[in-house]
């Protein structure tokens, strides 16, 4: 838990919104005006907007899960903020899984962020291997998907609503069951998140680590390494994928566990992490 309450010290702070907003400002402004011909946000949310350098042109244990999982959004989203008489950001939140207590995860970071920023965000609720996500239509106005759910079965429409967003270009963030999210498009997870579920290794500790090589990455800065549990695996993840972070088992085995990439023009990131 130290650990989750440093990293989110560490990347709520104006120097790393303001270091992104240098480096993709230029194309994010151009995108914006395209779409609206209003102005660039001031502050830039970590990875939202580096995802959307590349989106379409328009608008105790259980105390331990949701804590996690917060941090680890926020990874991808800080700094947030519009200017006033803009129009507010569009987050569509993704929640079905019991076991990871999505709903309480993600209404917590929804108060948070609409507390502090300038955003609108939908809660969009559905059971854990249930039918259906009701009130999926607030999907297809939105600027960002973040994905907490566990093998849903959705209807035809539903279907449909989520890969025209999807081949829309607009960011996806997937969390965790991300990876087994539709028990009827069990493609998303390697076509769109890049990644291979195989299941899950048994509950031991797992020593969580920067990759060398991302060290500098943005969505990285101030963040150390941290022990989690039940390490998922995934074995030849997709060749264009950046991995940030990699799990580590007492036995050495080593699985990766964070990553982003770019899919049909538009950013993701999935982190396997969330227990």
């Amino acid at each position: 838990m130290a650990m989750a309450i440093q990293i989110w010290r560490n990347i709520l702070t104006a120097s790393v919104a303001s270091e992104l907003h240098q480096a993709v400002a230029a194309d994010v402004s151009r995108r914006r005006l395209d779409r609206m011909s209003r102005p660039q946000p001031a502050g830039i949310p970590l990875l939202l907007e580096s995802a959307r350098t590349n989106a379409r042109g328009y608008h105790g244990q259980e105390a331990l899960k949701p804590g996690l999982i917060t941090c680890l959004l926020l990874l991808g989203l800080t700094g947030l903020a519009s200017p006033a008489g803009s129009a507010p950001l569009k987050i569509c939140l993704l929640s079905a899984c019991a076991e990871y207590e999505s709903d309480k995860s993600l209404s917590g970071f929804q108060k948070y962020l609409e507390t502090n920023y300038h955003v609108t965000c939908r809660l969009v609720s559905g059971k854990d291997k249930g039918e259906g996500l009701p009130g999926l239509e607030a999907l297809d106005d939105s600027d960002l998907l973040i994905v907490f759910t566990r093998r849903v079965a959705l209807p035809p429409a539903q279907l449909e609503r989520i890969q025209k967003y999807i081949s829309s270009g607009r960011p996806i963030i997937g969390l965790r069951t991300a990876s087994h999210a539709f028990a009827n498009y069990l493609e998303f997870d390697h076509e769109v998140l890049g990644g291979n579920y195989k299941g899950h290794f048994d509950d031991s500790e797992v020593q969580v680590k920067l990759v060398a090589s991302q060290a500098g990455h943005p969505v990285l800065k101030g963040v150390s390494p941290f022990t989690s549990r039940k390490l998922y695996k995934n074995p030849e993840i997709a060749k264009d994928v950046i991995v940030l972070l990699e799990g580590t088992l007492p036995d050495h085995h080593t699985e990766p566990v964070a990553w982003t990439r770019v899919h049909a023009g538009g950013r993701v990131f999935y982190t396997s992490l969330g227990i």
